[in-house]
């Protein structure tokens, strides 16, 4: 586990390969997809969105209104393969929906945000 910073936190998942008695290599597993979770969802003040990398490389992390228009960008740089934990504050937001899209590689998720006003 690596702080990055007081917002966020990275996490590696590895897959050992061997036996007790031979060479045990460690890596990325690379059957783990992209993913990603918002909690609490419903939003009151503020929630975690956590997402998994199989792979490091550019990610991108925003959010955007149910008219389409952006809201935040959360992440938009380089990033280790593994977990990862950011939080958005809807303070000054109104209540409705929203959507976290999540963008990696050739893969992109969507979740749906309900904030409550």
């Amino acid at each position: 586990i690596v702080q990055q910073s007081t917002d966020e936190m990275v996490t590696q998942t590895v897959t050992l390969h061997g036996h007790i008695d031979a060479t045990v290599g460690v890596g990325p597993d690379p059957s783990v997809g992209l993913r990603m979770v918002a909690a609490p969802n419903p939003v009151l003040a503020r929630t975690r969105i956590e997402f998994v990398l199989p792979t490091a490389g550019h990610a991108r992390l925003d959010i955007f209104d149910v008219s389409g228009r952006e809201v935040t960008v959360l992440v938009d740089d380089k990033r280790a393969a593994g977990r990862h934990v950011v939080e958005w504050s809807t303070a000054g937001r109104r209540g409705g929906l929203y959507f976290c899209r999540l963008h990696a590689g050739d893969k992109t998720v969507l979740r749906k945000l309900v904030v409550v006003g």
